[in-house]
Formats: structure tokens, C-alpha cells, sequence
């Protein structure tokens, strides 16, 4: 081989390895990044855990009620949770349930719409950024639906300001932001049952 072809040929090696380190580092921080959502979403999970004891622990103290009470005794609505995050689900439904709600969860918009055709729900929770349709989308769909239809509480930590106006004027009840506030969403979920 030339010189010429042999130098092109250890530049050519030289900015693909560079190119593969590189590629390499990003790979390793996306990894990071995943490893402490999946910690995060873990970490909010058990204290959404917590928080529903706590809540339910209060409730019957402050009623009187035993906390051998069965859900469907002391049920006050039926919740659709619609998040693509299962934890979040898990979790926003524990605290729910455990303040007497039933729930029921979707993974995505066209989930939850299937559902609302099919079956009964007095609220729904939905995040904003799904796979295959997203909240907002939803939100529209639902809006152009016959009444009745039940009214709907954004839960997301991604919506700009845009979004989130659009999300009212197509008829949200409220738009809380995540990382969850629990006081504020049943207190919301209340606001929206009773009006």
C-alpha cells in the first residue's frame, strides 16, 4: 500500500475509535441516568406507600372509623390512573385507594379511552407524555365525546406552559406537576368528584 492510502487508513481507525469512545460515554451516562430514574421511581413508590398508610391512618382516626373497614363500605368514586410509568400507577392508586376510592389503570391515552367506552369511572388521572397518545391528545378525544363523560386531572412532570393551557381549555379540572404532592392530589381528586 502508499503511504498515502496507509496514513488515510490510521486517521480513518484513529476517528472511529474516537467515535466509538464517544459513543461509549454516552451510552454509559444514558445508563446512569436510567439507573437513577429507576431508583427515583423506587424511592417515590415506597414513600407514596408510606403516605397512604399515614393518610388512611389519620382518616380513621379522625372519623372514627376502624381500619378493618372494607373499601367497598366507605368507596367515593371510581378513579382511572392513565400513566405509561407502572410505579406511578402502583402507587398514586395506593394512596387513592386507601382514602376509599377504587381505581382502576390505563398505560396510555387509547387505553384509557378503550376503557371509558366499556366501563364507568367518576375521574380520571393522566400524565401528559405517553406512547401512543398522549394526555393532552386524550384529553381532546375525550372532550369531543357525548357527555357524560368524567372529568379529568393532569399529573405530569412534563407539560409547558402551552400544553398546559390547552389542557384547561379542553376541560382538565386541574394540572398538578410531578414529583407528587399527595395532600394536593386527593385533595384535587375531591374538588373534582364534587363538582
Amino acid at each position: 500500500m502508499a503511504k498515502v492510502e496507509t496514513e488515510y487508513l490510521f486517521q480513518v481507525i484513529g476517528e472511529k475509535e474516537v467515535e466509538h469512545r464517544l459513543l461509549t460515554k454516552e451510552l454509559q451516562d444514558t445508563l446512569t441516568r436510567l439507573k437513577e430514574k429507576e431508583e427515583e421511581i423506587h424511592f417515590l413508590g415506597n414513600q407514596l406507600q408510606e403516605l397512604a398508610k399515614r393518610l388512611q391512618a389519620q382518616k380513621d382516626e379522625g372519623t372514627g372509623e376502624t381500619p378493618t373497614k372494607t373499601n367497598e363500605e366507605r368507596v367515593m368514586g371510581h378513579v382511572l390512573i392513565v400513566d405509561d410509568e407502572a410505579a406511578v400507577r402502583s402507587t398514586l392508586r395506593a394512596v387513592l385507594e386507601s382514602q376509599g376510592y377504587t381505581c382502576d389503570e390505563a398505560e396510555d391515552g387509547a387505553i384509557a379511552l378503550a376503557y371509558i367506552e366499556k366501563h364507568h369511572c367518576d375521574l380520571v388521572i393522566t400524565d401528559n407524555r405517553m406512547p401512543t397518545l398522549s394526555g393532552l391528545d386524550f384529553l381532546r378525544r375525550l372532550a369531543a365525546k357525548p357527555d357524560p363523560k368524567p372529568p379529568v386531572i393532569f399529573f405530569t412532570g412534563d407539560i409547558s406552559e402551552t400544553e398546559m393551557e390547552a389542557a384547561i381549555k379542553s376541560g382538565a379540572r386541574a394540572v398538578l406537576q410531578k414529583p407528587p404532592n399527595f395532600g394536593e392530589i386527593v385533595s384535587a381528586v375531591k374538588q373534582a368528584l364534587s363538582s
